[in-house]
């Protein structure tokens, strides 16, 4: 399969950029709102950074994408079999009778993965968007304030979620067993 062998190191790089991209686009957010409409020369460079980011993390993840799909979504998420497994493991980890454990509604946790996965392709065009804008115009234009700080809100919200969304679904099931 593409890129298999790779997949976990591609993961751990995929969650360092996106960690530096939720930084980066908090810190954006945080300083245009605090500029108050003032011009700050170096904002440009925060919309540049958090693009270049955007766009670095969209790629490990696809390059990571098929792994997942098949490895992951399909060997564990969808499959019957890996909700009774689960359900299974919970009863001998927490020695209960069955009708006292839930098990995690795995199918859910994919289609959030997929909802994620959405989010993050409309943030990587909103995150262009505002590039594309900072390089003709501001915060500081009153005509083009608030779809910038719309943008750069947008930008910032969805690598949150997807920072949240990523590290709840790894921490379900990762891709490979560790050793």
């Amino acid at each position: 399969m593409f890129l298999e062998g790779a997949a976990r190191l591609l993961l751990v790089v995929h969650a360092l950029v996106g960690a530096t991209l939720v930084a980066l686009t908090t810190h954006h957010l945080v300083w245009i709102i605090r500029s108050r409409g003032a011009r700050r020369r170096g904002e440009p460079r925060f919309a540049l950074l958090a693009s270049v980011f955007f766009v670095l993390a969209f790629l490990l993840g696809s390059a990571a994408y098929p792994t997942y799909r098949i490895r992951v979504r399909a060997e564990l998420f969808d499959a019957p079999a890996a909700r009774d497994a689960e359900l299974a493991t919970r009863r001998v980890q927490q020695r209960a009778p069955a009708a006292a454990t839930a098990p995690i509604d795995l199918p859910r946790v994919a289609r959030l993965f997929d909802i994620k996965e959405h989010l993050v392709a409309l943030g990587l065009f909103a995150s262009l968007g505002l590039l594309g804008l900072s390089r003709r115009s501001g915060p500081h234009v009153e005509q083009t304030r608030v779809l910038y700080v719309g943008l750069a809100s947008f930008a910032c919200v969805v690598t949150w979620a997807g920072a949240i969304i990523g590290l709840y679904t790894a921490s379900i099931r990762a891709i490979g067993a560790i050793g």
